[in-house]
């Protein structure tokens, strides 16, 4: 459940935008958690996207990997190099992921959606969310 106050002049509207006299979808398909987000509630800017790119480039699997790569006989300035450009395809894919879902503030499980159907949309989302157990 988010917490989030209302804008001025919302009271009678949730944070998705739908009017509260509007009939609900099937819990099945829809929830708080799955409803698009009005951007009055997307409060992240450009320095929040940073730091979750950074939070990724920096990790024990990348120094795990430079380690590996000072191992095989790689010199500094080559695992810099790739680095670099690991870290920069990370952003780029990162940033591509996330373009539809910042634009309409609709959650990676629903987008998934549109590709996999509901029931593998789940499967996606879980797929996501054991990566990012594993990662972190």
């Amino acid at each position: 459940m988010n917490d989030h106050a209302a804008p001025a002049g919302t009271a009678d509207v949730d944070y998705t935008g739908r009017p509260a006299d509007v009939p609900k979808p099937s819990p099945r398909l829809y929830n708080n958690d799955l409803a698009p987000v009005q951007r009055d509630f997307r409060p992240w800017g450009a320095y929040n996207v940073f730091t979750l790119w950074a939070n990724d480039v920096h990790s024990l699997g990348n120094y795990t990997f430079a380690i590996g790569l000072f191992a095989l006989g790689l010199g500094a300035w080559q695992i810099l190099t790739t680095m670099l450009i690991g870290g920069l395809v990370l952003f780029v894919m990162l940033t591509l992921s996330g373009f539809v879902g910042e634009r309409t503030g609709v959650p990676f499980p629903v987008m998934s959606r549109i590709a996999f159907g509901i029931h593998g949309g789940r499967i996606a989302a879980i797929a996501r969310g054991a990566v990012a157990i594993v990662w972190f």
